[in-house]
């Protein structure tokens, strides 16, 4: 079996009709968890959030009666350049980030995968955020968060959620007995923007 975040997505035409047949021909199961995984205190973001050494304060942007977005809070301010290393060595990947104000990081919004919405951003500020996190955005994205001096770190959408798949995978093999969790490595490819 295969345990992934999202299905093959309706945007890449035809992806997954050819996945489903490459599962069938392997024999292989394909199980994916979204929104929950999102949303629970192991998922996407609890998980990313954690190995920053980040405390929890808020789940945020709410979407059909879960959440998939965080707030999270250092006990100590930081220095953003400090911060963007501390993502790039847990990511394994660099990341996009701009600095539009001078203050010291304490407070972080999150969305991982794709927050790339002005809406999603928005939520953030409202909710007093130093940075936010995410692994996508467009034109609009980084115009926000200029005009409204938050800084802004995109890492990609793969890899701002990996977190959570290892987690859920790791809960699997604590309750199914021999089981053999192999983590399926993917091309890093360059932070979106």
């Amino acid at each position: 079996m295969m345990v992934t975040h999202h299905d093959a997505w309706d945007e890449i035409y035809g992806l997954r009709e050819a996945c489903i047949e490459k599962l069938a021909e392997y024999g292989i199961s394909h199980y994916y968890n979204h929104l929950p995984l999102d949303d629970c205190n192991f998922g996407t973001n609890d998980s990313l959030l954690k190995k920053l050494n980040l405390e929890i304060v808020k789940r945020t942007h709410e979407w059909e009666g879960l959440y998939f977005g965080r707030v999270a809070e250092y006990k100590r301010e930081i220095e953003f350049s400090e911060f963007v290393r501390n993502i790039e060595n847990l990511l394994e990947e660099p990341v996009k980030s701009w600095q539009f104000n001078d203050k010291k990081l304490k407070r972080v919004g999150l969305v991982c995968g794709n927050g790339g919405t002005t809406a999603c951003l928005k939520e953030v500020v409202e909710n007093d955020c130093n940075v936010y996190i995410t692994g996508e955005c467009n034109l609009y994205t980084i115009q926000y968060a200029k005009f409204k001096g938050i800084n802004l770190i995109i890492g990609s959408h793969t890899f701002t959620e990996v977190f959570g798949i290892e987690s859920l995978a790791m809960k699997l093999k604590e309750k199914i007995e021999g089981l053999e969790v192999v983590k399926l490595n993917e091309e890093h490819y360059e932070a979106n923007i």
